[in-house]
């Protein structure tokens, strides 16, 4: 990264771009290395990367951080139920999900349950 910033779509093609923020946003214990891929990743023009991966390391480094996510992208399994981590101006989540390209969180929970069903109750 210290020789092409991100590795957006046009640097190094769709795949390459999207592996490289799979790497970032499971870094869980590096949230400064985190954080840093995500101004780089904010400083990117529309369609090099994609919002939606903005928004989900955006409140993967909030989380570690101990802080509300903007766009209830993580969540915890509870004894049945999936469940987002504290969110930030609940009531307009559905509007910043929108302008990231997501369903509303009403509809990615009813997805979580419809593909791997309810948490183990164990």
């Amino acid at each position: 990264m210290a020789q092409i910033e991100w590795p957006t779509v046009s640097k190094v093609g769709k795949e390459t771009s999207h592996n490289a923020w799979l790497l970032v946003q499971h870094a869980y214990h590096q949230v400064d290395f985190q954080e840093q891929c995500l101004a780089l990743m904010k400083q990117e023009s529309a369609g090099e990367v994609a919002s939606r991966n903005i928004a989900m390391l955006e409140d993967r480094v909030r989380v570690n951080k101990n802080q509300p996510q903007l766009y209830g992208t993580q969540f915890r399994q509870t004894t049945g139920e999936h469940k987002p981590l504290p969110i930030e101006d609940e009531v307009n989540v559905n509007e910043r999900r929108k302008q990231m390209g997501f369903d509303t969180l009403e509809e990615n929970i009813a997805g979580m349950y419809e593909q791997y069903g309810p948490p183990n109750q164990g």
